[in-house]
């Protein structure tokens, strides 16, 4: 299957297509995934180090 501008999978909107409340409004969808992301990485690590603890 070919996808548009040959990204290989979920192509996001070009630059020159957005208005400048529709960047924002992508940038902030995009704040809160990586805000998710980091968020369950510091559950790991906190539940790695209470595993480690228990070990003791």
């Amino acid at each position: 299957m070919f996808y548009q501008n040959n990204c290989g999978g979920y192509c996001e909107p070009e630059d020159y297509e957005l208005t400048k409340s529709d960047r924002k409004a992508l940038l902030k969808e995009k704040e809160a995934v990586l805000e998710a992301k980091l968020a369950t990485i510091r559950h790991w690590i906190e539940t790695i180090d209470k595993e480690e603890s228990e070990k003791k």
